[in-house]
Parts: C-alpha cells; structure tokens; sequence
C-alpha cells in the first residue's frame, strides 16, 4: 500500500477548487433551445450543485486510492471535501438592465453583468473585477426552475510523477424562484 502524502492531496483539492472559480470553459450546444429569456430576470435560490470529476477518465474516488494510497472511505471522505466546497447555497438575482447579484452563504458579495446568447441556451456571466466570463450552458429555464452546466478541462501533474493529468470537471447547479 501507499503512504498517504497529505501535501499532495492538499494541493490537488487547491487545484480542483481553482479549476471550478477561476477558469471558464468551452461552451457545448446541448441545452433546450427556444426558452424564453425574461424567466430569467429575478431572484434565484440554489437548490444544489452535482460535481462530477474524473482524472484521465477514473472518478476521482479511484484515482485517489490508486494514485495516492487512499482507502476506499479516504477517498469517498476527500471527495465530499470537493462536493461540499462546490455547493454554493445563497440567491443571485438577475437584473432586467443586464446586472446581476449574488448573496453566497459564507462569501461576500459579488456583481457584474449577465447576458444571454444562442438562443437563450448560454448564459455568460461577467464578474466585477474578474478577467474572465464564466459560460454556462443553460439546461432548464422556465419561470420557476434554472439549471445551469459548466464543463472544464484542464491538464495538470495531479501525482507529481512529471506526467500530466486530465482533469473534466462537469458542475451542475440547480435554482428556484
């Protein structure tokens, strides 16, 4: 068995969670087409975040135990450490003027601008102070549900073995009005 290396592990929960803030990514064209776009303007509650990450194509729970010598409950342990930084719970309410708000529970807060393109399936959301968007694709929005979807992809020495990883992190979160 592997000895556990905690600095590495503490490095790769800083780079999942730097990934997840601070990259914007690609957008994908399988959102529902044709929705209306003024369901968006109002106060939105979260509902939940669902992340999934894999590691050269293994969940992250088996490329913890494989790549650093966890236990199975270590791993699935350290995996909901990355779930329950992901989970935002607060509200974010879109303005008719473009401008946006949030209210994170625990952060302080945040504003920008917000727009809508491709038939309404992409929301991009622009930061006060941020050099870069972040793009959703928009799943759901209906005057009462908003589901939104952001995949990243990124290459990084995760194991520190002088070969790099590929990370895919898929982040859905889920609002009600």
């Amino acid at each position: 068995m592997k000895k556990v290396n905690f600095a590495k592990l503490l490095s790769l929960l800083a780079l999942v969670v730097s990934v997840c803030f601070f990259s914007s990514c690609e957008k994908d064209d399988d959102g529902d087409a044709g929705v209306d776009a003024a369901s968006i303007i109002g106060a939105w509650t979260s509902t939940g975040t669902v992340v999934d990450i894999t590691i050269n194509d293994v969940s992250i729970i088996d490329f913890f135990m494989e790549e650093l010598g966890l236990s199975e409950a270590e791993a699935e342990e350290f995996s909901s450490l990355f779930e329950d930084e992901m989970d935002m719970e607060g509200t974010v309410e879109f303005k008719e003027d473009g401008e946006f708000a949030t209210n994170w529970e625990g952060d302080a807060p945040e504003s920008g601008t917000w727009a809508l393109s491709n038939e309404n399936t992409i929301l991009t959301i622009a930061i006060d102070g941020e050099d870069e968007d972040m793009v959703f694709d928009v799943i759901t929005l209906t005057s009462s549900l908003l589901t939104i979807e952001q995949t990243q992809t990124e290459l990084e020495d995760m194991d520190q073995d002088g070969t790099d990883e590929t990370m895919k992190m898929k982040m859905t979160m889920s609002f009600s009005k």
